[in-house]
């Protein structure tokens, strides 16, 4: 668990990498915006964002143990609008 805090002086879009820590592969990763504006996802090395998160949404991935599966190995979040005030962005990482 941790917590990206994102401030007014950060200039749109700012891209923050979500860190993994020793987590290799991601079974599970949750993303709670807890910004006054949407937030962009982007996993896997993507190159445009995935999905958006509204203020105070949650994006959730709960992936398969299954050999065949891609994991997450990487994911990333990118303001649309600077805060007007100092706010975070809330994660988990669980995984292998």
């Amino acid at each position: 668990m941790g917590q990206i805090d994102v401030n007014p002086s950060d200039t749109s879009p700012t891209s923050f990498p979500i860190p993994f820590g020793s987590v290799a592969k991601a079974r599970i990763l949750v993303i709670k915006n807890l910004l006054e504006a949407d937030i962009g996802v982007r996993l896997n090395a993507a190159v445009a964002d995935q999905f958006q998160i509204p203020p105070g949404g949650e994006f959730i991935y709960a992936g398969s143990a299954a050999p065949a599966t891609t994991p997450i190995t990487e994911a990333l979040i990118r303001t649309t609008a600077a805060p007007t005030a100092t706010q975070s962005v809330q994660y988990w990482v669980l995984g292998d």
